[in-house]
């Protein structure tokens, strides 16, 4: 009797067609992991960033005690200090929707920063709320990708 070895070229196309649909079914699920690493990792950046620039404003608000607070336009805020010993200060907080940016510092040497350079995420809009004791102020950013939108906000007291 006859012994067969080997495989028979439908064998061989069937079992090509079963290597080819498990490379391609992984293949999907590695890109898929890869933009969810990749938009989380957009999001730790903007998180970052709307940390520092909270712990920045916040540690000026806070140490020079603002007493004045004005919302003026193009979307700036400005804020008037007292600080023991040297008189008082002022400074500005400003947002721009056009080059997707952040503004502070003294009225006389603001600093722009720039939100990261991460594709379709803008701000998207920008809040400012105040009474007699309190205010706030929210800058939300957006991004398609993004589960929710990403907030800036700095409450504080003034004319303490």
């Amino acid at each position: 009797m006859r012994s067969r070895k080997g495989f028979t070229s439908i064998e061989l196309l069937v079992s090509f067609v079963i290597v080819s649909a498990i490379t391609i079914s992984l293949f999907s699920v590695v890109l898929n992991y890869r933009n969810k690493q990749q938009i989380t990792s957009y999001e730790t950046t903007i998180d970052a960033y709307i940390n520092e620039m909270t712990k920045l404003v916040q540690d000026d608000l806070i140490k020079k005690h603002v007493f004045i607070v004005e919302k003026r336009e193009n979307n700036t805020i400005f804020f008037g200090f007292t600080q023991a010993g040297t008189g008082s200060a002022s400074a500005i907080f400003q947002v721009s929707k056009d080059t997707n940016s952040l503004r502070y510092g003294p009225t006389d040497a603001t600093v722009t920063y720039p939100v990261p350079n991460i594709p379709d995420l803008k701000i998207e809009s920008f809040h400012f709320e105040q009474d007699d004791y309190f205010f706030s102020i929210e800058v939300v950013f957006s991004h398609p990708n993004f589960n929710a939108n990403k907030k800036l906000r700095i409450v504080s007291p003034y004319g303490y």
